[in-house]
């Protein structure tokens, strides 16, 4: 199992690499913006956070469904 679970995030590391999503992994998404904060702030916090859902709904969806449980 621990081969199937290395060469699954292997992969998923060249596809979201290739998509410019792979730092979802590695980095955190931060506490949501101040009302007041700069738009360049609020876009950036944004794309995170849309990245984090769309790596999530791709690590589910290739998941094997006994993992999903």
């Amino acid at each position: 199992m621990d081969l199937i679970f290395s060469n699954g995030i292997g992969t998923l590391r060249i596809v979201l690499r290739q998509e410019k999503r792979d730092y979802v992994l590695e980095k955190v998404l931060p506490e949501k913006y101040r009302s007041n904060a700069p738009q360049s702030e609020k876009n950036a916090w944004d794309k995170h956070s849309n990245d984090v859902v769309d790596v999530t709904c791709l690590m589910l969806a290739t998941m094997n469904s006994d993992l999903q449980k």
